[in-house]
């Protein structure tokens, strides 16, 4: 037994892997669509996705990969379709959002009333789907 944990750990050291837990929170499907392109995430542990979009005009196109997740953030490993390597985890209330890194400040432009337009580039978890969106909390990164 301790051979085993010992050799697994000299072979992710050569191979410069690192076995870091994904954290239980982030697990699970994340979707968002702009009414063209319907898009669905899904983090897996330990450290893998499934990215599936299905367009107007075509699709399902399907990719899976590795994704490196942090409690702050998702690092996607390579390039797939739309969708953005650097990803904030955000959590707003109930809700738990996946951000573009470059959209940050625009939704936070969104969560404080700033902004109302429509459609919102960002993942949100589909079992949040029916959960209220807060009217008086602050996501953390818009403080």
């Amino acid at each position: 037994m301790v051979l085993g944990v010992l050799l697994g750990l000299t072979a992710a050291a050569a191979t410069g892997a690192a076995s870091v837990a994904m954290p239980a929170s982030a697990v699970g499907e994340y979707v968002r669509s702009d009414g063209f392109l319907h898009e669905r995430l899904t983090l897996a542990a330990p450290d893998t996705f499934v990215y599936v979009e299905v367009g107007c005009v075509g699709g399902p196109t399907r990719y899976e990969g590795k994704a490196r997740v942090t409690p702050d953030r998702v690092s996607i490993q390579g390039g797939h379709g739309a969708l953005e390597r650097a990803l904030i985890r955000v959590a707003w209330g109930e809700r738990r959002y996946l951000v573009p890194s470059s959209q940050v400040e625009r939704f936070c432009a969104y969560a404080t009333g700033k902004a109302t337009d429509a459609p919102l580039p960002y993942f949100l978890r589909a079992e949040d789907q029916t959960k209220p969106s807060p009217t008086t909390e602050r996501p953390s990164q818009c403080k």
